[in-house]
């Protein structure tokens, strides 16, 4: 954390809030070193890829809706168990993108 402060990555008091925006029904909780939690996971020896967002908080099929820009919908699946979507295919960088630029 030091370091990417250092590098000027974050400045401190500059990466986002725990709160839910007024407009937005979900939210996607960061981990303790301030990165999405958004991980990939290779299944069935390296041919099957799935895309994980993990501490997801609130309505998660808004969240799958508004995913649906970025991938598939048909693609996209709610594990409302552990609070979690998994997206078939490897579309990390396009999530965390499209997740940095709603302003989480």
């Amino acid at each position: 954390m030091l370091r990417a402060i250092s590098l000027g990555l974050y400045k401190p008091g500059s990466y986002p809030k725990n709160e839910l925006p007024a407009d937005i029904k979900y939210f996607v909780k960061r981990t303790s070193g301030k990165s999405l939690p958004v991980y990939s996971d290779i299944k069935n020896g390296g041919t099957r890829f799935l895309t994980i967002v993990r501490r997801v908080e609130g309505d998660l099929d808004k969240l799958r809706q508004d995913l649906s820009t970025v991938a598939p919908s048909e693609y996209i699946t709610i594990n409302r168990r552990t609070s979690q979507i998994v997206v078939k295919g490897n579309y990390v960088r396009e999530v965390r993108k499209w997740l940095t630029e709603k302003g989480f």
